[in-house]
This record gives C-alpha cells, sequence and structure tokens, in this order.
C-alpha cells in the first residue's frame, strides 16, 4: 500500500516535468508564455530538454526509496529483498516513465472523454503514444549520457563514501570499514546490484516493442542504449564490483511476466493505431495478437512454476519408497523442492535422493559410531554424512 501511495505520489511532479517537452500544450494553456518563445526561440529547445533530464533524475532517486520500503516489509532473505525492489522498480518506471508521460504530454485535454468512456482508451493510447516517440528518444540519449556515465565514473559511491569519511566515527580499524547509517567507505564495492540495472533494461525493451512498429527510429537509439550498458556493466562487474553469491534468479519468474505484460501493452498500442485505419482485415489480425500472447503466458505459467516447486515424478516414486517405514501425519510438504523447505542455514543434504548405500559398492558413509582410535577421521566421516558420491 505504502508503495502504491509512493507510485501515485510520484505522479505529481513526473506531470509537471513532462508538461515541459510539450510547448505546444504549454502555449495554449499559458498565452503569455507565447511571447515570451517568440522573443527567445532558443528556449523551446531548453524546454524540451528538461521532460528527459528530470525523468532522468527522478528515476535514480526511486532505487532508494523502494530499497528501503522493501527492507521494511519483512522479507526473511535479501534476495527476496532485491526481488521486491525490482518489482516495485518496474511498477514505478512503468506507469511514471511511460504511462504518465502519454497522458500528461498528450491526453490532458482528453482525460474527461477517458473518465466518461473507458472504451475510447485503446484508440487514445494508439493516437497519444506516437507523439512521444520523440520525447522518448530524448531519454534514452540522456540515459546514455548521464547515467551510464555516472555508474561508470561511480559517483553516487564517491559522494557517499566523502560523506561518510565527513561523519562516520573512525577511531578503531573496525570503526573504520564498518557501514554507518547504511554509508560505506568509498573502497567498497559490493556485490553488483541487478535488480536496478533490470528495470532500465525492461523499460527500453517495452519502448521497442511499443515503438518498433510506429516509430522505427528508436529502436537504433536503444540500441545503442543496450550496446553501451553492456560495456560499462561488464566492465563494472569484472573489475568494480565483488563476486556475489546470488544467481539472481529470483528476478526471472517476474521478468518474464513484465516481458509479457510489455509485450500485451504494444499489441493494444499498435491495435488502437490500426483501428483509426478504416481496414477490417489489419483490425482483425491485430486484434488476435493480444489474445494469442495471453494464452501463450497461461501456458508458460501452468508449466514452468509447478515444475520449479514440485519434485519430478521419478524422485517422488524414490522418496516414498525410502519413505516406506515412516509414519506421516501431514503430507502437505511431502514432495516440495528441498531447498524450498530447508531451514536457515541451508545445507546441502542428498541423503533422500540418492540412491541405496548398497547399490554402491565402493562408497563408506559412517555414522560417527565405529571407534577406530583417531577423532580427526570420526569428525570427517560425521561431517560427510548424507553425501553419496
Amino acid at each position: 500500500a505504502i508503495s502504491t501511495a509512493v507510485i501515485l505520489f510520484w505522479t505529481i511532479p513526473t506531470a509537471a516535468v513532462v508538461a515541459f517537452s510539450t510547448v505546444e500544450n504549454l502555449q495554449l494553456n499559458y498565452p503569455g508564455l507565447k511571447s515570451f518563445f517568440e522573443k527567445y526561440p532558443w528556449m523551446i529547445q531548453v524546454f524540451k530538454q528538461i521532460s528527459p533530464l528530470g525523468l532522468a533524475v527522478m528515476t535514480a532517486l526511486a532505487p532508494m526509496i523502494m530499497t528501503y520500503l522493501s527492507k521494511r516489509e519483512g522479507h526473511p532473505s535479501g534476495a527476496q529483498v532485491k526481488g521486491s525492489t525490482f518489482a516495485k522498480l518496474v511498477y514505478f518506471q512503468t506507469f511514471q516513465i511511460f504511462f504518465v508521460s502519454v497522458i500528461a504530454g498528450s491526453l490532458i485535454e482528453s482525460l474527461s472523454k477517458v473518465l466518461d468512456q473507458p472504451q475510447l482508451l485503446v484508440k487514445m493510447l494508439g493516437t497519444s503514444i506516437p507523439a512521444q516517440a520523440t520525447m522518448f528518444m530524448s531519454y534514452l540519449i540522456v540515459k546514455i549520457g548521464v547515467d551510464l556515465d555516472v555508474e561508470l565514473l561511480r559517483v553516487m559511491p564517491l559522494i557517499l563514501g566523502f560523506v561518510y569519511k565527513l561523519f562516520a566515527p573512525k577511531v578503531t580499524a573496525r570503526e573504520r570499514s564498518s557501514p554507518w547509517f547504511g554509508l560505506r567507505p568509498a573502497s567498497f564495492a559490493g556485490d553488483f546490484d541487478t535488480g536496478g540495472a533490470l528495470p532500465d533494461y525492461f523499460l527500453a525493451l517495452l519502448l521497442v516493442v511499443t515503438f518498433c512498429a510506429i516509430a522505427p527510429l528508436l529502436n537504433y537509439f536503444a540500441l545503442l542504449y543496450f550496446i553501451v550498458a553492456e560495456l560499462v556493466f561488464r566492465r563494472q562487474v569484472l573489475y568494480v564490483y565483488d563476486p556475489s553469491p546470488h544467481s539472481s534468479g529470483v528476478y526471472w519468474p517476474r521478468l518474464h511476466t513484465f516481458l509479457v505484460g510489455a509485450l500485451l501493452l504494444s499489441q493494444v498500442t499498435f491495435l488502437g493505431m490500426i483501428s483509426l485505419k478504416i481496414a477490417p482485415g489489419p483490425i482483425a489480425a491485430a486484434t488476435a495478437l493480444p489474445f494469442v500472447s495471453a494464452v501463450y503466458y497461461l501456458y508458460i505459467e501452468g508449466i514452468f512454476p509447478r515444475s520449479a516447486k514440485n519434485l519430478p515424478l521419478f524422485s517422488c516414486a524414490r522418496l516414498d519408497k525410502q519413505r516406506a517405514g515412516h509414519a506421516f501425519a501431514n503430507l502437505s510438504a511431502a514432495f516440495v523442492q528441498p531447498a524450498l523447505t530447508a531451514s536457515d542455514p541451508i545445507k546441502p543434504d542428498y541423503s533422500e535422493l540418492a540412491t541405496n548405500v548398497q547399490d554402491h559398492p565402493h562408497t563408506s558413509t559412517s555414522n560417527g559410531d565405529e571407534e577406530d582410535g583417531h577423532s580427526r577421521s570420526t569428525a570427517k566421516d560425521k561431517s560427510m554424512k548424507g553425501f553419496h558420491i
């Protein structure tokens, strides 16, 4: 609820920033600006550049807020905190950068019609989104020239490290290397924030699938962004950030859902643009696309999540055979993947998934009950209990 409130509250400054890019609407709503732009025509380009710069600055502030909110939600692991932050940032950027930019830029005069007749939204998206192609091109250029440069030069870590150096206690060596109110020295790089980079990739991909058939020129700017981002982030991961123990798999189920949603949004937008033409054939073909994407999503969601959460049938049968002598009062979690039911800390245990010990004549699994006179060997046997090679 708090995240939703923050996203909705952020609409006000976003709409104000985007309004600067539509100089024509500003002149209509504020006639006094017309004489100002006639006297200083170069200010028209300045106003048009304020919008993408402002959007980039506001996007840079969002990760800090969303990370704080995710940490306060009580997730049991850092990976889940990052996954929650990633989802919030995707919702934030999709709503603020995409929808609010479109509404504030070209639907402000037709918003009352949308509220009265919601069925007109598809046609209005088809007419309004293409008009924002120039603004989104400028936004991608700003992301390349500002955000990636800031990441490459590590401007924010240097600023935060300078604040840490000024105010953090540094009497002992431990204090000089310990975090202070979330701040660390600039020399502490940490691991790469995948959840902070993926929302930018997703937004660029959303622009590509939306404008590829409407304004193909935007695809070249998106391609340039992907190339530069690949070089910058690859260099940072290899030479700056610390190795991470996480595989970043927590992002991909949600990312798949977001990608299908982006495809549906682009298809609805394309349908709205095609519906402006009196041609039943293209309209019918465009109408079928969202349904095909929806069927694909339901098919994927019916296969892979169930396979990831439950064991294969062969492993279940083997478990039943090994547990034949056990009395189970509750079988609700009997066939859940072991990694999903393990307690903290998770320790590898393959004893139940492996075949019987008698099937491996060269494998010995000491239970530590035999006394051989060597305490080190006994401790080693105990530590290796449950592993069958």
